[in-house]
């Protein structure tokens, strides 16, 4: 297991920032969405965007919460001005990152707000980082996980 420590952290959320480069999401940035666009209406959307590229589209998520969809995980980001704690444990996020790794639908879905980075549609963490780190970590330790169930914040209040 990787040896967690802030560099790693603070790497990991850096590379959540960066845009994303697969040619089915370039292609999902270039339509114009409405601005009352919902995590469904972006599903259904992504899904059509991957079907013209060839791929199979995002599974259905039917687990315990009702208002999650399945979202790539390259569209999620954690916002610059996110706080950390100074203190974390180590031990329950690599808890969590092998559970990602075990069975990623599992894990509790990570709250997020639809937004624009850098001219791309992305899905800003703003509930979850912890668990979006270890999504990561297991991802950077081999895990081939391309999709997670997400919730709007708005929705799940």
């Amino acid at each position: 297991m990787a040896l967690l420590n802030k560099g790693l952290v603070e790497h990991l959320l850096r590379n959540s920032r960066q845009p994303y480069t697969a040619g089915w999401l370039l292609f999902v940035n270039s339509q114009p969405l409405m601005r009352s666009e919902s995590l469904s209406d972006l599903n259904r959307f992504i899904n059509k965007a991957r079907a013209e590229a060839g791929l199979k589209p995002l599974i259905t998520y039917y687990g315990s919460c009702e208002y999650a969809q399945m979202m790539p995980v390259e569209m999620l980001t954690v916002p610059e001005d996110t706080f950390l704690p100074r203190k974390f444990d180590a031990q329950y996020i690599e808890g969590i990152s092998k559970a990602y790794a075990r069975a990623p639908l599992e894990v509790n879905p990570l709250r997020v707000k639809i937004t624009h980075h850098d001219g791309q549609i992305r899905l800003s963490v703003l509930d979850g980082t912890l668990r979006y780190i270890a999504l990561m970590l297991a991802k950077k330790q081999g895990a081939s996980i391309e999709a997670i169930p997400v919730v709007d914040i708005d929705d799940y209040r």
